[in-house]
């Protein structure tokens, strides 16, 4: 079939982006678009596609790519077309809530500042900048607040200059919220230096290794149908040693429960990443509590496999550094977990396995945020007491630095009940006070990229195509938008009636353009 059949919509875009022997049709443009980004095709699977199916169309794998990015061309055109009816759901939900920051790839010079609305799920702007300084995002938050108004506050992570930037634009009268998973995950500092202490201590000492080894050892000579047993935690193997005191080898099924118990130590992450979770600090803690129980049932060097698992043991004690650091990660994780539960920000369960940590949405119940300043001030307070009780410097020094760190951002961390009225009715909602509805769809994005192009060469199309991806994302799911993303014919409709009147803009500005060159030309002649 000639490509030149098939137009429902004639583009005469074609001649700027295709070779001059094809001309497209907005449904191809449509339908490429989808294919690629819905359907997460290749480029060459597209032509195959297109080539071998009932369109018969034969295009190069340049031509697609370039079509592929006009449709996202047309997807943030499309979004502002509806700008007025963003406004109008933004003024319906009583307000909105400005999250912004940037995201980029590595070796990328490109990052791409975007800008969300919580309440309504909204991208409200998406764009190309050179950095993050004040003077790249002022204007962009500026353009913003000139369509949608003053929101009801502003977040972003703990970067400097976001806040500041806030305070220029706004003259302080809008409350700016710093994210408080991103406030909890700053005081990694801390916890750096001790815990590489200990990751190097335990890899040097291949202790995983040396206990998968012994476990091996021990399952070739045990009843096989008992050493498949598993035990989640340490109390169930403690309850089966209790109930099977005279099976056969039980000394030797109860050392593999616990050495495959402690080999199991990353469940005891929440999945959340560093500081949250420390999973060779929960690997140790693992190995000493078996260690302690192995010793209270009697196995000792009698037992055929004791020598082996005592001298695992013994060999990564062996250091004075690691010791200290295993005393200073647990004195630090203690003062985090109640940290985490002055902003209950103490999840209930493990994050959902493949999901991002920054998915996770903390619930709050109203009194609860009520009560989260004044449980700020009675950390506080708690800290200053031990720090005056401490005589340990090197924990007196963290304990500084937490205090520090908190009366630095505690007013910037809870953030306001928001009241509006629905036909009448009073309604409250408690806004976001993290920024992980957009560190998600960051995800997203790049999750996307990644199938459609392979990593090789994602740095290229995150700066070629970037800028347009939350737009899409955002729209496809939207109610305001998801019914057109699901209908080809009504996107096409949609692309057809953007191209026609954009076209008509163009030509209007090129007749102003043209009067003006005649206007300066008969003022040069005279």
């Amino acid at each position: 079939m000639d490509s030149n059949n098939i137009i429902k919509y004639y583009s005469g875009l074609v001649g700027e982006i295709v070779c001059d022997d094809y001309k497209i049709s907005f449904d191809l443009v449509v339908k490429i678009g989808l294919l690629r980004y819905r359907n997460h095709m290749q480029l060459n699977e597209i032509k195959n596609y297109l080539k071998y199916g009932y369109a018969s169309i034969d295009l190069p794998i340049s031509t697609i790519g370039l079509i592929s990015k006009r449709f996202l061309e047309f997807c943030k055109i499309l979004h502002q077309k509806y700008e007025y009816k963003i406004k109008a759901e933004i003024l319906s939900n009583g307000g909105y809530t400005l999250h912004f920051d940037g995201t980029c790839e590595k070796q990328s010079r490109v990052i791409v500042f975007v800008v969300k609305d919580s309440i309504s799920g909204h991208v409200l702007s998406s764009v190309k900048v050179k950095g993050e300084s004040i003077d790249e995002i002022k204007p962009v938050i500026e353009q913003v607040v000139q369509k949608y108004g003053k929101p009801l506050l502003t977040q972003s992570d703990l970067k400097p200059g976001f806040k500041t930037c806030m305070d220029k634009i706004f003259d302080k009268k809008v409350l700016h919220i710093f994210c408080n998973y991103h406030f909890l995950r700053s005081f990694d500092e801390y916890f750096k230096e001790y815990y590489q202490v200990i990751k190097k201590q335990i890899a040097s000492c291949r202790l995983k290794s040396a206990l998968s080894t012994l476990a091996a050892s021990i399952k070739c000579e045990t009843d096989n149908n008992l050493i498949k047993l598993k035990f989640a935690k340490l109390s169930d193997i403690k309850k089966y040693y209790e109930k099977n005191r005279n099976v056969v080898h039980i000394y030797s099924l109860v050392l593999h429960a616990c050495i495959m118990w402690i080999l199991k130590f990353k469940t005891d992450s929440t999945g959340k990443g560093f500081p949250f979770d420390l999973p060779y600090l929960d690997l140790y803690i693992r190995l000493i509590n078996a260690k302690g129980f192995i010793e209270q049932i009697g196995i000792n060097e009698e037992h055929k496999y004791w020598d082996g698992f005592s001298n695992i043991v013994s060999g990564i004690q062996a250091n004075s550094l690691f010791e200290k650091s295993i005393l200073m990660l647990i004195f630090m994780r203690e003062w985090f977990q109640k940290l985490r539960l002055v902003l209950y920000m103490q999840s209930e369960g493990k994050t959902k396995r493949g999901s991002s940590p920054l998915s996770e949405r903390y619930k709050l119940s109203f009194a609860q945020l009520e009560q989260i300043p004044d449980n700020i001030e009675t950390y506080l307070q708690s800290l200053s007491n031990q720090i005056d009780e401490c005589r340990c410097d090197e924990k007196k020094e963290i304990l500084l630095k937490f205090q520090k760190k908190i009366n630095k951002y505690k007013s910037n961390l809870t953030p306001p009940i928001h009241t509006y009225n629905v036909n009448g009715k009073e309604q409250k909602v408690i806004l976001e006070r993290t920024n992980n509805c957009l560190e998600q769809s960051f995800r997203t994005d790049k999750s996307m990229l990644r199938r459609i192009t392979g990593r090789e060469k994602l740095t290229r199309e995150f700066n070629s195509i970037g800028e347009f991806i939350p737009y899409y994302n955002s729209m496809k799911n939207n109610d305001m938008f998801k019914f057109m993303f699901e209908d080809e014919d009504k996107l096409v409709q949609e692309f057809a009636s953007l191209f026609y009147s954009q076209k008509k803009s163009m030509t209007e500005m090129r007749i102003i353009e043209e009067d003006t060159m005649k206007i300066n030309s008969n003022d040069e002649k005279k």
